[in-house]
């Protein structure tokens, strides 16, 4: 039985089916009939475009330089939909009745000493945390169709009680089916069912992802059927996935569940941590290390593959697990900065071409080309890409500048997933050392009928479909050395100045004079370089002196690749008056620091950063008097509705009120040219939003009532 639900046809991913060919070319290799094989794929024989197909991007080209941009998707890497199909082969629909129904009636009629091989390619679901393991899921197709653990054994049930289930599961959470081991009713595992999964049960799997991630053939369930054709059977095909899958699972067996549950059991029945009783195994363990030679080769084998020496123990293991985070949370924020950069420039550089060539623009229109088909905006995809390289290319700071930031993204990006890998093979390592710890338990302490259920689990693993040509898996190369990516991380670690911005609009960049790529300051990270420059939210970053910032965002470029403790001038609008600041970038902290939260009640109110739109004289009072703050905006409809009572309010009880909005004076003067009702006299401005933010404004209209003593009295969102 092979099994792809899809869910739905935008998440019905090309790798499922290319799975489900491998399996069948496999199948086909070992002699295994065509009429004993059933394939469950999404609606089945259904017409309908039920698979969504993405063709990897050859090599060259120049379509490379409007990634990050909105025509990215449109027309650089369209998905297509298709029609699921597989020459030679009738689908039937992958929905639990088809599934009942196989099990009920082709199943139930099987003979003693069958095996049934259940293989799945899919998304899957995690339990809830009242569900337990039993409500882990595989998507089927269609809405809300899902097939639960739960489900899955009551299905194992209708099989006689002589055939055998073996699994291979690639799906997300993939070992939560390995507690279907304990069959239908029974207190232990009969080794009626077993199987091999590409990840626990609390980890997503990362192989029915492939095209998505712009390479193809890659992932569990292909390394997997790579160590099948080696000819060895599954147990061999296992081990060769645990070296040879480069990717962030955990493959595990069903006897590697059960023996966990066995161990955490007797840890827990001694009162001891269980690292710490399975590492006093281990040491029983090795004083007879020949007795683990196939066990410590693989150890070696996975280290050798991911650049890194094998552990002994399970505290060796945790060591390294917990500093592996440290790495790879950094370099994973720094490849997204690296990348929102690049991105940013490569809007840009679409947008100078669009302007250049209005024809161009025309036909890019977003309501134009989704009326394309796949096949029309691949091909316009290539005749764009074909005119803007030339472009791009005749702007060699433009062309090195977005090279640059490509190679860094790629760069940090690379080594931040070769770090979760390694995480992800120390888990892997984790189950050998949980092998080797579980030999010496059953052989010395376990209950012996324990003992049987493992052995049986062990016997129901060890699986073979024998192929008369043996296929030699290709090489893989091994990761760096683990030391190796450590050093190459300082080259990518962007400066740092500490802002949150935005863009200043065109209305305040043509009031004022100020270049394209202006920037509003929002807020200034604690202890950060733009702090200690004098830097504040509110002011207006125009660029450094002689170089202004020509593009939107360019102030991040700038900075990401600054010379760490170098310092750099950059000039500063705050109110009317420009002044130079000196900026020293710092190295970039991975994490941010801590932002102030927003004010709760009886904590002091955050100071107004705010420009008077009228009603001046008013806001001089605002710090010593009780007073309430209105965040509204001139298109927010219940902001217009709260009026009349607001107002009323303000006059029943003489409290004062600031209207305070993130829009223009050109906007409010619109505004107030048409609207006749009710209104406070005082209005300000908060363009930067420095206010809206330290007061933690999250919709409009919000009411934060602040009494004379400076302390926030109350607070809401809303009005009805």
């Amino acid at each position: 039985m092979l099994v792809n639900g899809g869910g739905s046809a935008s998440i019905n991913y090309q790798s499922h089916v290319i799975h489900l060919r491998e399996v069948l070319d496999f199948l086909e290799a070992a002699g295994v009939p065509a009429d004993q094989i059933t394939v469950f794929a999404s609606d089945g024989e259904d017409p309908g475009l039920d698979l969504a197909t993405r063709e990897l991007r050859p090599e060259g080209g120049d379509a490379w330089i409007f990634d990050g941009t909105p025509l990215e998707g449109a027309i650089g890497r369209p998905m297509e939909f298709v029609s699921t199909s597989i020459e030679g082969v009738e689908l039937k629909p992958a929905t639990r009745a088809a599934l009942r129904e196989w099990f009920t009636e082709t199943g139930a009629d099987l003979d003693a000493g069958d095996v049934v091989f259940f293989y799945v390619t899919d998304h899957g679901t995690r339990a809830k945390k009242d569900e337990g393991i039993g409500g882990t899921s595989i998507s089927l197709w269609g809405k809300k169709e899902s097939l639960t653990v739960s489900e899955f054994s009551g299905f194992l049930g209708e099989l006689p009680h002589d055939v055998q289930l073996v699994t291979l599961m690639s799906q997300c959470y993939s070992g939560g089916f390995a507690s279907a081991m304990y069959g239908p009713d029974g207190e232990r595992p009969s080794g009626r069912y077993c199987g091999y999964f590409s990840t626990t049960h609390d980890r997503e799997a990362y192989g029915c992802y492939a095209e998505n991630r712009g390479e193809d053939n890659i992932g569990h369930s292909i390394r997997f059927l790579e160590g099948l054709r080696e000819g060895g059977g599954f147990e061999q095909a296992h081990r060769f996935t645990m070296v040879h899958d480069h990717t962030p699972d955990v493959p595990i067996r069903t006897s590697d569940q059960y023996g966990l549950i066995l161990l955490e059991r007797e840890a827990a029945e001694k009162n001891r941590e269980v690292v710490e009783y399975l590492d006093e195994l281990l040491e029983e363990a090795w004083t007879d290390p020949s007795r683990y030679e196939p066990q410590i080769r693989l150890l070696d084998g996975i280290g050798r593959s991911f650049g890194f020496a094998s552990p002994r123990s399970l505290a060796e293991v945790d060591r390294r697990l917990m500093r592996l985070p440290r790495v790879s949370e950094p370099l994973g924020r720094w490849a997204d900065a690296w990348d929102e950069a690049r991105d940013d420039l490569a809007r840009a550089n679409v947008a100078r071409f669009l302007d250049a060539n209005p024809l161009w623009r025309e036909r890019l229109d977003a309501k134009k080309v989704a009326n394309l088909d796949a096949a029309e905006r691949r091909a316009l995809g290539e005749e764009f890409a074909l005119a803007l390289g030339p472009a791009t290319r005749d702007d060699p700071e433009t062309l090195d500048r977005l090279e640059r930031l490509s190679e860094r993204s790629a760069g940090a990006e690379s080594i931040a997933y070769r770090m979760d890998v390694r995480e992800a093979a120390l888990n892997r390592m984790q189950f050998i050392l949980l092998d080797i710890a579980l030999d010496v338990f059953l052989r010395t302490q376990a209950d012996p009928k324990a003992a049987e259920s493992w052995n049986a689990l062990r016997s129901c693993e060890d699986l073979l479909l024998e192929i008369d040509e043996p296929v030699e898996p290709q090489a893989r190369k091994p990761f760096p050395a683990y030391a190796e990516d450590l050093e190459a991380t300082r080259s990518l670690m962007p400066a740092w100045m500490g802002i949150q911005f935005v863009q200043a609009d065109a209305d305040l960049r043509e009031e004022k004079n100020l270049p394209e790529g202006a920037v509003y300051v929002r807020r200034v990270y604690p202890g950060s370089p733009a702090l200690a420059a004098g830097i504040e939210a509110g002011d207006v970053i125009l660029g450094p002196p002689d170089d202004p910032f020509t593009e939107p965002r360019q102030i991040r470029e700038w900075t990401m690749f600054s010379a760490v403790d170098e310092p750099r001038r950059l000039v500063v609008l705050r109110g009317d008056e420009r002044t130079e600041r000196i900026l020293v970038p710092g190295a970039h902290p991975g994490r941010f620091p801590e932002l102030p939260a927003p004010p709760g009640v009886g904590d002091p109110a955050p100071e107004l950063k705010v420009v008077a739109y009228r009603g001046a004289e008013r806001l001089d009072g605002a710090g010593r008097d009780d007073h309430l703050l209105f965040f509204w905006a001139t298109w927010c409809i219940p902001c217009k509705r709260a009026l009349p009572d607001l107002m009323a309010w303000s006059e029943a009880t003489g409290v004062p009120v600031i209207a305070i909005t993130d829009e223009s004076p050109e906007r409010l003067e619109a505004f107030f040219e048409q609207y006749d009702g009710p209104f406070p006299q005082t209005v300000v401005t908060d363009r930067s939003r420095a206010t809206f933010l330290s007061y933690g404004v999250s919709g409009t209209p919000t009411f934060v009532r602040v009494g004379a003593d400076g302390r926030v009295r109350s607070q809401s969102t809303g009005y009805a």
